[in-house]
């Protein structure tokens, strides 16, 4: 038995649902390769999966580790090329924190390794992640 499962079905044409546990989130495709843009792609919900992933990482750190008052973080994810199968991406986070550079670069440094969804794109990616004070 799996430890996490999710079940996407389809409903019409290339949209439809994935139920994962007790939530449902709608996808489809864009009009321009077959569906009818009425929710996110896979690919935007994976890039979704990554970015709060790495937002829930490094507040962990901020607050677990490093007793920083984090007053915002927003965690950005690029993904390229546009269409087909990712080749890169990039990752952008703005921080708000009483902190220096150091302790903020440790903290988001940290965050990234801890990101499980993260983890599994390393090998197979180029992935960039930078970071900016808000």
């Amino acid at each position: 038995m799996p430890g996490r499962s999710v079940t996407a079905r389809l409903s019409d044409g290339l949209s439809g649902t994935v139920t994962a546990g007790s939530f449902t989130v709608p996808f489809d495709e864009p009009e321009d390769v077959g569906g009818s843009s009425s929710a996110p792609t896979p690919v935007d919900l994976f890039l979704s999966g990554l970015s709060a992933c790495l937002a829930e990482s490094i507040r962990f750190q901020a607050v677990e580790k490093y007793d920083l008052d984090l007053r915002d973080l927003a965690v950005s994810v690029d993904a390229t090329p546009e269409h087909g199968s990712v080749e890169s991406i990039a990752v952008s986070v703005t921080v708000d924190a009483d902190a220096d550079d150091e302790r903020i670069e440790r903290m988001v440094q940290y965050g990234e390794r801890g990101c499980h969804v993260a983890e599994l794109l390393r090998d197979d990616l180029s992935f960039e992640l930078t970071w900016e004070r808000a």
